[in-house]
């Protein structure tokens, strides 16, 4: 991947939390995300968990700016259904 590429996941597990982590090096802002019911983003480094972004509305998406890399990284909860993100990396 080079600067500039989108970066997007569709996650299927539900009730659980699933990890996106950038290879080392690389770092990405995350842009948007949908769900159809209550799942939270959340930035994580292995132990500390922090800046919970939920998204609790059906259908929405959020216009957020979440800057990711390989040492704080994105964790999302689905609590009941599937959920999306979508970004681009930039470093």
């Amino acid at each position: 991947m080079a600067v500039g590429d989108v970066v997007n996941a569709i996650l299927t597990q539900v009730a659980n939390y699933s990890n996106y982590q950038p290879a080392v090096g690389i770092e990405v802002i995350v842009l948007s995300s949908s769900s159809d019911f209550n799942t939270n983003l959340i930035l994580y480094n292995g132990v500390i968990s922090a800046s919970n972004q939920a998204v609790n509305t059906a259908g929405s998406s959020n216009n957020i700016k979440f800057c990711i890399n390989n040492t704080n990284y994105l964790r999302i909860y689905n609590e009941t259904t599937y959920a999306q993100f979508s970004g681009m990396q930039i470093k």
